[in-house]
């Protein structure tokens, strides 16, 4: 087939954008002929993958290869365009899941690459994994020079792939904050929003232990008073039975509920469904699967229900929930993480669910940093709705925990002061480095029990807590279980895709510890048949240097991630370079 032609006709073209997304598709196509490269970031749910749809729609003549991160939003987009098709897939469109396409054989690279696409659309680049990005997309990227590549991301934050920002570095074309889509009438806006920390003990207990560890000097007790001020404030607040009548106030309605993740709902769901019933006893619960609203009969019975008292859907964070439901009365969010990425993603989605309607939101967040998403969501709507010409001021917030969160900062600010102080005082004067801070990613651990081990039971520090205690002078952070993990899984993944290798003469007996070790994942318990390798750097054959191209890909993966993370990414050249002969000589001890 031929390469993509930009300039052609597009009269023929059916689907029709709203303004900000027609500008935005113009601004690629000329980019994408100018630079053969395009991105554009728009949040979750205002219909970037629509702007990709016309581009295809467009050229009918040129193949596409459009990349997807994950098995979930695959099946979504092939959904979503089949349906703006007329009821088929569009013929000059390949549809392909990166993590499959990472363990694609040889044989099937070829094929693939003998399709010569004109246009590759990488769908949400920005959640691709660093290996994952190394061994599906810039390999389809060598594979494919002529290809033009078009990014669809979202402006939450950066991509956790660095290669993946340095692609698009020079070409997004178009960025739109969840503020200015509000602005531009793309999102909807709450009719109001109220958030209230749900549940309180873990974050409490947290807090109470930080302080207690501290040695600060005999007498002062101003950190403990400012943790008493805070709890006595926290039980002022009024409890959630009495501000979600209020807040949720259709008695009779349809509301869905948004749980960050599968886990988080198994945590809670059964307490905050005691919760709701305590509200009324007449509330009924229905429950979605997580690919949502693909469930299509689970939700149809909940939009069907007239009976009176108030209809509630669970259901988790994911893809699918981008489907209107014509008719909800509110929603609410139960989330973990205090992160602003998180919170903008999960708030998206749920009033995109919620159709053309603007409902009341409320945000039940298990962290005290996360009260004050809604509060900076808030202030950036305004702002952007002024710039914007808008006499509308945004949306309406009620702020019950208004005074606890203020003394909270007050107290947030203090801690990390007199960490520093006691330090100090014990005369130790240097960066701090926090040992066991491993994330233990569950996709990775998902991964290797997927391809046949059996690890149980592994769990690690919350991100979030670990940026927290950053400004507590930690210069450095021990992630080794994290890299120990990832390298675990790239070898049984080159193992299971590769099955001629588990006879090699050099690597197969690896192959065999790996086997023999299900639970175990620590590489050091199957490289022995490598030491020479691990000791010394010797790559004796091809088959050894996939081995270390796994560790390779690995360490990449999981410290690729946490810099970006971390806030670190583009801050190397800020570090001292100093050789090894002057490190020597800084760290000479006496009497060696």
């Amino acid at each position: 087939m031929s390469n993509m032609q930009l300039g052609e006709d597009t009269t023929t073209m059916s689907m029709t954008l709203n303004p900000v997304n027609e500008a935005a598709f113009q601004k690629a196509v000329q980019s994408l002929e100018t630079l053969n490269r395009a991105a554009v970031f728009h949040p979750t749910g205002t219909g970037k993958s629509c702007i990709a749809w016309k581009v295809v729609e467009a050229h009918p003549q040129t193949t596409f290869f459009w990349l997807v991160a994950g098995a979930q939003r695959l099946a979504l987009r092939q959904a979503e365009l089949t349906r703006y098709n007329g009821g088929t897939l569009p013929g000059n469109v390949r549809f392909c899941d990166c993590e499959k396409l990472a363990a694609a054989t040889p044989e099937q690279w070829v094929r693939l690459g003998e399709q010569k696409p004109g246009c590759i659309v990488l769908d949400c680049y920005h959640e691709l994994s660093a290996v994952c990005w190394a061994q599906s997309v810039q390999k389809l990227l060598r594979m494919c020079p002529q290809a033009k590549v078009l990014g669809l991301g979202v402006p939450n934050g950066a991509p956790v792939c660095a290669a993946a920002q340095e692609l698009f570095a020079d070409c997004i074309v178009s960025h739109m904050t969840v503020a200015e889509a509000m602005a531009a009438g793309t999102m909807p806006v709450p009719s109001a929003y109220a958030a209230l920390l749900w549940p309180q003990e873990e974050e409490l207990a947290t807090l109470r232990a930080r302080i207690k560890n501290l040695c600060m000097p005999k007498g002062d007790t101003s950190l403990r008073v400012q943790y008493e001020e805070l709890s006595r404030s926290l039980r002022q607040v009024e409890n959630l039975t009495v501000l979600l009548p209020r807040l949720l106030s259709d008695t009779s309605g349809h509301y869905l509920v948004l749980f960050e993740s599968a886990a988080y709902q198994e945590k809670l769901g059964t307490e905050l469904e005691q919760l709701l019933r305590t509200v009324d006893p007449a509330v009924r619960f229905y429950a979605a699967d997580h690919a949502c609203f693909a469930d299509s009969a689970a939700v149809e019975t909940f939009l069907s229900d007239t009976a009176p008292g108030p209809k509630v859907l669970l259901c988790v964070n994911a893809p699918g929930v981008q489907q209107p439901l014509e008719g909800l009365a509110g929603v609410i969010l139960v989330r973990q993480s205090s992160l602003m990425s998180t919170f903008k993603q999960m708030l998206c989605r749920a009033l995109v669910a919620a159709g053309s309607r603007s409902v009341p939101v409320f945000d039940l967040v298990a962290q005290f940093e996360g009260l004050g998403n809604g509060r900076t969501l808030q202030r950036d709507c305004t702002e952007a709705m002024t710039r914007a010409g808008s006499k509308t001021p945004g949306f309406r917030q009620e702020r019950p925990m208004q005074q606890t969160y203020r003394l909270y900062g007050k107290l947030r600010r203090e801690i990390p002061i007199a960490i520093k102080e006691c330090i100090n005082r014990l005369g130790i004067f240097c960066a701090l480095v926090s040992h066991g801070s491993s994330t233990v990613p569950q996709y990775i651990v998902k991964e290797i029990n997927d391809l046949g081990g059996d690890i149980q039971n592994a769990y690690g520090i919350n991100v979030d807590e670990l940026i927290a205690a950053i400004p507590c002078g930690i210069r450095k952070i021990n992630v080794d279980t994290d890299i120990r993990l990832a390298v675990t899984r790239n070898m049984r993944e080159l193992f299971a895709a590769e099955p001629a290798l588990q006879d090699s003469a050099s690597i197969g007996p690896v192959y065999q510890l790996l086997e023999a070790n299900k639970q175990a994942f620590d590489p050091r318990a199957f490289l022995p048949p490598l030491m020479d390798t691990v000791i010394y750097g010797n790559v004796p054959d091809a088959d050894v240097a996939r081995i270390v191209d796994c560790i390779e890909q690995g360490v990449k993966e999981v410290v690729g991630t946490l810099i970006v993370q971390f806030g670190s990414y583009g801050k190397a050249p800020w570090v001292e370079q100093v050789t090894l002969e002057q490190m020597a000589s800084r760290y000479k001890k006496e009497g060696i």
